[in-house]
């Protein structure tokens, strides 16, 4: 294990005051908040419950809440969380009783899709993901600068319609608990000073994804001890589009009796990765400067290839990971990174051409069918008349209930100002009648019988395993489906009061799916921020998307970062892909600019390095 660095010791042995740590790719920065709020409670500086460690991912949070138990040799009541995870806590202890059963989380895929729902209830002709950001975007205190009044007033009726919706039906999107824990601390100074007062150290990991509304939380929480230490790295950037804004830190540097310190040893990447990246982000005016060094020689060559066209870059990519796979690299050791989620189509043919297991991410574990379909009925048994769950399951497994019939109940439902499952009962319909008593059976169920018993009886009375059984890899599924269950049932420990509170739970560390199975991962750059892998190919570098076709600066700086973020993913093999034409064969693309930024040295040195051989006998 590798001693720690004078620069490590340095953070962790600051203790009181304020303080930013700019803590480079690589550098060690989870091993050093570990190390740190050890040495707090092991130097009697603050109890454990005293010490709040705020990540952005729950998986980030489990894993320093592990690692700091086996530091510390026992369990621990650190304050690890996010800041999503940390505000529904305090709100759902402070909800009315007499709503805290109807009290839901909603995830960023159901609020999209809630929002796709109301655009066309409303007839605003806007695109949901954007309407998404917007709404986002007001809640967190982010300058819009929308220029076209139209537009606004658009957005504002969606805004107004859909706060109104979230409202009446007890949902909580991620925002609003932000939004509503800041309320609680603006406006009773009581129970400011309470939390302010609970909290003696407070530390912010990835600190350059904060919004305004976040850092104005933090302000709040630390105005009692005021010991608080951001930690970040405003090169990784990434955010900036969905209300992140790095700014934040620079001011925050520039405060009065604020230190600032850095870990510039990169432990991760291969020396030239370490250099090429660094040649890279130089580039940016807009930065603090540091400058971070290889912990690891200079051993593999970054690897620049240019290609005909998409088709032949995606070839030449499976046939390089069959030959890392042949010398002992397993397939999860390998990533295959690109800027739009549209650009893998070309790379999955080439792959299944060639028999390379591979896994597209993206999905959130509950997307998958097998996961969905059980937590959906849960949802919708809590709280049949919440119009939304009642869709999500009326015809899942199929049960020949189609959109005449389906209109027939919404007809009812706005006439008789009811819920839709309500309208139901009043249809003459066998296939309806009969998910009518299917469901009413199953309410019963869920509150008399032990949910060990329940869970049973709902897999076998929705038919969940014929269901599974018709698509693809079902062994797998029935598997993850297994392993919910077994989760399912140790949160609720035999109490069948507790099931909202497990889904709520479940669709808060909603992240991304993970598996340990051997696979090339294919994903976007923003979904790889936090990881690595052995080898790492960046494909697709081309000026039409990196940077794409901008020209504001203050974006294209952030697309350089997202490019930096991608090739500090590698630990031993970096592949740059290039292709000259698109899929097509015809469309001419032009190499990134950010390329040549990554090899300027690199170059050199390989033509000095063939120099040195010229001329010998091999």
């Amino acid at each position: 294990m590798l001693q720690l660095t004078q620069e490590q010791l340095k953070v962790i042995n600051a203790f009181d005051g304020k303080y930013v740590v700019l803590a480079g790719a690589g550098s060690g920065k989870t091993k050093v908040l570990v190390e740190r709020t050890a040495k707090l409670i092991l130097e009697g500086k603050a109890k454990d419950e005293e010490i709040m460690l705020v990540t952005y991912t729950n998986k980030a949070a489990d894993e320093i809440r592990m690692r700091l138990a086996q530091k510390l040799g026992r369990d621990h009541k650190v304050v690890v969380t996010t800041f999503h995870a940390y505000c529904f806590k305090i709100i759902r202890e402070l909800y009315p009783d007499n709503r805290k059963k109807k009290l839901k989380v909603l995830d960023d895929d159901s609020k999209r899709a809630l929002i796709k729902d109301l655009i066309e209830k409303l007839d605003l002709k806007l695109e949901a993901g954007e309407a998404s950001r917007i709404i986002s975007a007001i809640k967190n205190k982010v300058n819009l600068k929308l220029n076209d009044l139209r537009l606004t007033l658009k957005y504002i009726r969606l805004y107004d319609e859909y706060t109104k919706y979230c409202n009446e039906h007890d949902y909580l999107d991620y925002d609003e608990m932000m939004v509503k824990y800041f309320e609680l601390l603006n406006q009773d100074e009581s129970f400011l000073l309470m939390e302010a007062d609970s909290f003696k150290y407070v530390m912010v990991d990835e600190c350059q994804d904060i919004n305004q509304l976040q850092m104005d939380v933090l302000d709040m929480i630390t105005c009692v001890h005021q010991n608080i230490m951001l930690v970040g790295d405003i090169d990784q950037a990434i955010y900036r589009w969905r209300g992140s804004d790095s700014d934040l830190i620079k001011s925050f540097i520039n405060r009065p009796n604020v230190k600032t310190l850095t870990l510039s040893i990169n432990f991760r990447s291969d020396g030239y990765i370490v250099t090429g990246a660094e040649d890279l982000i130089t580039h940016n005016q807009n930065r603090i400067y540091k400058q971070m060094n290889p912990y690891k020689p200079k051993c593999a060559p970054i690897y620049r290839k240019i290609h005909s066209d998409k088709n032949v870059e995606a070839r030449y990519i499976a046939r390089e990971i069959k030959f890392l796979h042949g010398i002992g690299i397993p397939y999860r050791e390998i990533f295959a990174l690109v800027r739009l989620k549209r650009n893998t189509t070309a790379l999955e043919f080439e792959f299944k051409q060639q028999g390379i297991p591979y896994i597209v991410d993206g999905l959130t574990v509950s997307d998958r069918k097998e996961i969905s379909l059980p937590l959906r009925y849960l949802d919708f048994l809590l709280n049949p008349n919440d119009d939304r769950a009642f869709l999500s399951v009326l015809n899942e497994p199929a049960r020949g209930i189609g959109n005449a019939k389906l209109n027939e109940i919404i007809a009812i439902s706005v006439k008789n100002n009811c819920s839709y499952y309500e309208a139901a009962k009043q249809l003459e319909d066998k296939h309806i009648k009969a998910f009518i008593e299917l469901t009413e059976e199953l309410i019963t169920l869920m509150n008399s019988v032990e949910p060990s018993i329940f869970i049973d009886m709902l897999i076998d009375k929705i038919e969940y395993k014929k269901y599974i059984s018709r698509l693809s890899k079902h062994l797998i599924r029935l598997s993850r489906f297994n392993t919910l269950k077994e989760s399912l049932l140790s949160f609720l420990n035999g109490d069948n009061t507790k099931y909202r509170d497990f889904l709520n739970m479940y669709y808060l560390s909603n992240e991304k799916d993970t598996t340990n199975e051997d696979a090339v991962r294919i994903m976007t750059i923003h979904q790889s921020k936090g990881l690595e892998a052995e080898a790492v190919f960046v494909i697709g570098c081309n000026k039409e998307s990196m940077p794409g076709l901008i020209n504001d600066p203050e974006r294209i700086e952030e697309e350089r970062n997202l490019f930096y973020v991608a090739c500090t993913r590698a630990k031993r093999y970096l592949y740059i892909s290039v292709p000259l034409k698109d899929m097509d064969g015809k469309t001419p693309l032009k190499q990134s600019p950010f390329v040549n930024e990554l090899l300027e040295r690199q170059m050199i040195e390989e033509k000095e390095e063939k120099a040195l051989y010229e001329g010998l006998p091999f």
